[in-house]
């Protein structure tokens, strides 16, 4: 509004714009005029309360500069209205029904050029992918040298993968248009997709020459470098591109990214945590961020950040109940670090009932119910289904070994869910020791050098379980 006001003091300001009236804008009637006058007072009268409650007002220059503006835009609104009442302006109805022809018209476009955009503009909205391809060729064929066209045909190829078919047109456009950095910008693009990634680099390079405060093109090479493996030049564009656009739809989704890289990149937690915490205020509503956060800090291994977890998971549970993946960290939250194993069965349930054939999640609710006698049936239950689900998993096995085992003293049985863990995962050092273990000490099934055999492989590849008392265990001197 003060930008309008500010425009309306240049003496030819009635050629320098297009007023269009927004649907419900009210600006013709006078009780239209008194609600945004009523507005701008109450604003008024807010920043006055807030003003009088500071306890320092020595330096409140900016917001006595805001009032300012403030008042201005009130006393001048009844001349505001007054005037765009007799200029000529359209609704965005009619604007959309003339094919936004005054709009071509008002910024410089011939009556041929305004026709051809209009006529593109309709077609880039049809749904169909192959018929709005059909239409573009067909206006491509009349006006094969017409950016607007061309540029039209290039973005919906663009956007449908035909990355080579888009190459040609634009590579077309930039004969006639040159030194554009959109053209540099997209072709960089199209050879990223195309994995022509030394190609991609020299054009984005073009582009921020031309513009170098490109958030676009900081992005793309951010990207570029993430390819290439540079955690450092990705980095640098990442900040870089928040730096010119803070603020920007766009912002969260690369301070998730940078928060990655800073994490698994440069050990930095703290600094990713800071990322998605700047990314959760632009978008307080996304719960995949707070998802995100809450499993950086529940990686972290550090027990004061387990709470800061839960909250996070928490919050992304209130956001949308169907996270799948907050539902199965807290339950693994709950069953590991807070020890609360009711709460823990709660969420593995519910994470259970979103993604039934999950058989982690099985194998997850297995173990919980072992802690019970009670449950060794729920128990055997929910490994069972997990072992249906994942035969090949490796730690399926290894958890239903344990069950059968320690639980249900099924030696037999859990000698070959060991054994099948070992076929699996031959570097897995605690299969091997778990199948020591149970040839060496369990039943009536003995088998010491088998037993000892399996234990020094296991300390080969963990020296976790080389200890004197598993030495002596094994018959080692």
């Amino acid at each position: 509004m003060f930008e309008a006001l500010e425009l309306f003091q240049h003496p030819d300001f009635k050629n320098k714009i297009l007023p269009i009236i927004a649907p419900n804008a009210g600006i013709h009637s006078g009780l239209g005029k008194i609600k945004y006058v009523r507005y701008w007072e109450e604003k008024i009268s807010e920043l006055n309360q807030e003003i009088k409650s500071l306890g320092n007002v020595s330096n409140i220059q900016s917001i006595s500069e805001e009032l300012h503006h403030f008042t201005r835009i009130r006393n001048s609104f009844s001349d505001f209205a007054g005037i765009l009442s007799d200029m000529r302006a359209a609704t965005w109805p009619e604007i959309r029904g003339n094919q936004y022809k005054e709009i071509f018209e008002h910024i410089g476009f011939s009556a041929e050029d305004t026709g051809i955009k209009a006529e593109c503009l309709q077609i880039l909205d049809i749904k169909d992918k192959e018929e709005k391809e059909l239409q573009l060729y067909r206006l491509y064929a009349k006006y094969p040298r017409n950016y607007t066209v061309l540029y039209g045909l290039v973005s919906t190829l663009h956007q449908a993968g035909e990355f080579k078919k888009a190459k040609s047109h634009l590579l077309e456009i930039m004969k006639i248009y040159q030194e554009e950095w959109i053209s540099y910008f997209i072709l960089g693009d199209i050879e990223m997709n195309l994995e022509n990634y030394e190609e991609a680099l020299i054009l984005f390079n073009k582009a921020l020459a031309i513009r170098p405060d490109s958030y676009e093109t900081h992005y793309s090479l951010a990207q570029y470098y993430n390819q290439v493996e540079d955690a450092s030049k990705m980095r640098e564009h990442l900040e870089r591109a928040l730096e010119i656009a803070p603020d920007s739809t766009n912002s969260p989704g690369l301070l998730s990214q940078l928060s990655i890289l800073l994490n698994n990149q440069f050990n930095d937690l703290n600094g990713a945590c800071a990322m998605l915490e700047q990314a959760i205020k632009l978008e307080p509503n996304n719960d995949k961020l707070y998802y995100n956060l809450g499993f950086l800090l529940l990686q972290s291994g550090d027990n004061a950040k387990y709470d800061q977890a839960r909250e996070n998971y928490e919050h992304a549970l209130a956001i949308n109940p169907k996270q799948v993946q907050a539902q199965r960290d807290l339950g693994y939250l709950f069953y590991m670090h807070f020890k609360d194993y009711d709460k823990a069965l709660e969420h593995y349930t519910s994470a259970l009932i979103l993604e039934p054939n999950n058989p982690i999640t099985h194998m997850n609710i297995s173990n919980i119910y072992r802690l019970d006698p009670r449950s060794y049936k729920e128990a055997l239950f929910h490994v069972q289904q997990a072992e249906r689900l994942a035969p090949e998993d490796y730690t399926i096995q290894l958890s239903f070994g344990h069950l059968l085992m320690k639980q249900l003293k099924n030696y037999p049985v859990a000698r070959t869910k060991f054994e099948k863990a070992i076929n699996l995962e031959p570097s897995s050092a605690q299969a091997h020791f778990d199948l020591a273990f149970l040839l060496c000490s369990i039943g009536p099934i003995k088998e010491e050098e088998v037993a000892r055999e399996h234990y020094l492989i296991a300390c080969g590849l963990s020296q976790q379980y080389k200890t004197t008392k598993n030495d002596a265990l094994f018959g080692i001197d």
